[in-house]
């Protein structure tokens, strides 16, 4: 194996290590908080008693009189072989019996510009820093309190299969009442979870970053392998809104909101557009030419309709009417109604959403103002899930059910012909391809 693929094989395994930890961390402050019966003092004292412990490298000794005590029984674990039940509880989680165990064995000592000469170095200098971000420093009852419920919010929609970026987070908890709605506080939840990440409390890849992506290139080395990959069954997909009288998109203001109204849009079929605040000319006449285009092969349609969601603040207002006035005298496509489903008035009432300072600067401020006063208010801060649930509901209010059903049963059959047709002509090619054997990928397959 060369130099370079061995150090990539190693920093992968590093980076692995860190994020297992920051997981079984997780999971073990989640089990001491339901053990303290979502309590804060009492999960305040045992945090404190067990990085007390940890660091005073005294052997645990079941005490009545501890506060951990009370939270031993939640988390097993054999503590006589390591100087703290900390330590004890990272090693029967991550360490034990683990692959990282196994590696630490076959490549001793590491290179020594990685830091850390074996990987059991490395899973103790991570395990140390995760208990030394999370239960010291300065202001440490506040921070912790901060801590924990940003570790509560991310487990909740990481269980519901979101990703929420760290603007939904920082709403999240405003509005749960942990913090207040201010510059300074998002500013600081930015730095807290930079720490929380880089010390394996939160995974490296814990929260979406909607806005920077990279364009890579996707290969396969054997015809088998682009067969599987292209005639997978489930990448036949009909239009599963092919039939409706309603043609429908959804758009959306903000870049950040991708990750959670796309699951719901591609569930439905129903095209998305981020418009980024005004979008441009360029983008609206390219979103134009598609609805003409769409209008042309689909006779059924009889109205066409943007589900808006933006902001409730001066632009936000502004801009489904400005789209729709494009869309009428620039496109004379009159037929094009633009709906602004949210954020409503009702949904802030219902929703309890935290207030912004309206911007005085925007040039459609003063009528803003003099409709709803001084404040604004952010769709962001609206849970994700109540937000998938609006937006499902509206899309639902313009689909025929019947028709979609009966697109998705000739989809059905058509993926059981792919499925047939596919199993039998890779089993033809697959007999026909050489299959080599390469030792040095099966050295590397630890590492890889």
């Amino acid at each position: 194996m060369s130099a370079i693929r061995l150090e990539a094989g190693l920093a992968n395994v590093l980076v692995d290590l860190q994020n297992e930890i920051a997981e079984e961390f997780k999971r073990m402050i989640v089990k001491v908080w339901d053990s303290c019966e979502h309590e804060f003092a009492p999960f305040f004292a045992a945090m404190r008693e067990l990085y007390k412990q940890h660091k005073s490298e005294a052997y645990w000794q079941e005490n009545e009189e501890s506060p951990l005590w009370d939270v031993f029984n939640a988390i097993p674990a054999d503590t006589n072989d390591y100087h703290s039940l900390y330590m004890a509880i990272m090693h029967e989680r991550v360490w034990d019996y683990s692959r990282y165990n196994d590696l630490h064995i076959k490549y001793e000592p590491l290179p020594y510009h990685f830091g850390y000469s074996s990987f059991y170095e490395a899973f103790i200098s991570f395990t140390d820093k995760a208990i030394e971000q999370f239960a010291s420093g300065r202001n440490l009852q506040e921070k912790l309190r901060k801590e924990l419920f940003i570790i509560l919010i991310v487990n909740q929609y990481k269980e519901e299969r979101m990703q929420l970026t760290l603007r939904q987070l920082y709403y999240q908890m405003v509005s749960k009442n942990h913090i207040a709605n201010s510059e300074k506080e998002y500013k600081g939840i930015i730095e807290l979870t930079g720490n929380m990440r880089s010390s394996c409390v939160l995974e490296l890849d814990e929260f979406a970053d909607n806005t920077r992506f990279a364009v890579r290139y996707r290969y396969a080395e054997k015809v088998t392998d682009f067969l599987k990959e292209k005639l997978n069954a489930y990448g036949y997909v009909m239009d599963t809104r092919s039939g409706q009288p309603n043609y429908l998109e959804v758009w959306i203001e903000k870049e950040a909101l991708r990750s959670v109204f796309k699951p719901i849009t591609d569930e439905q079929d129903v095209p998305l557009f981020i418009c980024r605040g005004y979008p441009s000319t360029s983008s609206l006449f390219q979103q134009a030419k598609a609805i003409s285009r769409k209008m042309k092969k689909e006779k059924t349609i009889k109205n066409v309709t943007i589900l808006y969601y933006g902001d409730h603040d001066p632009s936000g207002l502004q801009i489904p009417e400005a789209i729709e006035r494009i869309f009428h005298e620039d496109y004379q496509m009159h037929y094009v109604h633009v709906k602004r489903c949210g954020l409503l008035m009702k949904h802030i009432r219902s929703f309890h959403l935290p207030p912004n300072p309206a911007k005085l600067t925007d040039p459609r401020a003063e009528s803003y103002v003099r409709e709803h006063g001084g404040e604004s208010w952010e769709l962001d801060a609206v849970e994700p899930k109540e937000l998938q649930r609006l937006v499902d509901r509206a899309i639902n209010d313009y689909t025929d059910m019947e028709v979609k059903a009966e697109v998705r049963s000739k989809q059905s059959e058509g993926r059981e012909l792919i499925q047939k047709v596919t199993a039998d002509l890779i089993a033809q090619i697959g007999g026909m391809e050489e299959e080599n054997e390469d030792l040095e990928e099966d050295e590397e397959s630890d590492l890889f």
